[in-house]
């Protein structure tokens, strides 16, 4: 004699239908994911890559241990020019 119960068949039926339905479920997401939306999330994703964010850090002025100021601090902005982008107007000189 057995110690366990035999499963009821219709359980252990129940039980590989929904373990199979949502498998193919998974799948037909992920094909739908990756195949018909893989463009526009790709897409979205190249866009998203890089951010310039310009965020300039607060300098304080520095003192020597009498209270006379060393270093002014103030904001500067610094340009770059490449003279072979550069169109330049002759006549200017």
């Amino acid at each position: 004699m057995s110690r366990y119960a035999s499963p009821n068949p219709w359980r252990v039926l129940a039980f590989y239908a929904a373990l199979i339905l949502s498998t193919a479920g998974l799948i037909v997401h992920l094909f739908q994911l990756q195949i018909t939306e893989g463009r526009t999330y790709a897409d979205e994703a190249f866009e998203n890559r890089v951010t310039r964010v310009s965020d300039p850090a607060p300098r304080g002025i520095i003192y020597d241990r009498r209270g006379v100021p060393l270093v002014l601090a103030y904001t500067s902005t610094i340009y770059w020019i490449f003279r072979g982008k550069v169109k330049l107007d002759q006549s200017s000189y």
